[in-house]
């Protein structure tokens, strides 16, 4: 599941103690009936427990065995890290291909274009909401994302999807007519960048420009 605010309503329904979260890795994109490409890096699972219970993830880790080198289970000692990590790619990439029109990975990532720039400050951003928010959870400090090597990797793995014109899914959605995830991957980490008290001025706008087509589609 992309982006956060999921596991908490299903812990208000089934308990805090029975939830996990996962995060698909890969660049999926659906090109037909029954076909599946994926870009830019080895697809797989990144799972845990919403309250990072060692022994409930190494249970799920046994549910996944079965599954072999079919699907690769990577498990999470903290869920809200793996959660973040993530959205440092997505909240940059999803939103601005949307906010530009529709593009793809490379029309973002171009050398010293300016939506290069927005993303690269997008992510940062993004890693002082999530260290703020991780601290704000209680979370360890080395659960805490190091900006550096976030975007080092980020960056590492962008450029391999640039080649390949990959667009992301909020942009594939936006393309169909589709509904896009707005309020789980922009609204909700924004609402927590500022209840921590962290400027996001990037995610501000980019979350208010998306709201706004969203609700004009």
């Amino acid at each position: 599941m992309n982006g956060l605010g999921a596991e908490e309503l299903a812990a208000r329904r089934f308990g805090a103690g029975r939830v996990h979260g996962g995060l698909v890795y890969g660049g999926l994109t659906r090109t037909a009936v029954g076909a599946v490409t994926h870009e830019g890096v080895p697809a797989e699972i990144r799972g845990g427990s919403f309250v990072d219970d060692a022994a409930e993830v190494r249970a799920a880790e046994r549910l996944w065995a079965p599954c072999g080198d079919a699907v690769s289970y990577a498990p999470q000692a903290c869920l809200l890290r793996a959660q973040w990590a993530k959205l440092a790619w997505n909240i940059p990439f999803n939103g601005l291909a949307v906010a530009a029109g529709g593009v793809d990975v490379g029309e973002i990532w171009k050398d010293d274009a300016p939506l290069k720039a927005a993303a690269l400050g997008l992510m940062r951003e993004v890693v002082a909401a999530a260290n703020a928010d991780l601290r704000r959870a209680g979370k360890p400090d080395d659960t805490h994302l190091d900006e550096a090597a976030i975007v080092a990797a980020l960056s590492a793995i962008t450029d391999k999807m640039a080649t390949s014109k990959y667009v992301p899914s909020t942009a594939l959605d936006y393309r169909k007519g589709l509904p896009m995830e707005v309020g789980s991957i922009f609204a909700e980490p924004l609402r927590r960048a500022l209840v921590c008290g962290v400027e996001v001025p990037r995610l501000q706008m980019l979350a208010g420009l998306l709201t706004a087509i969203a609700a004009a589609a």
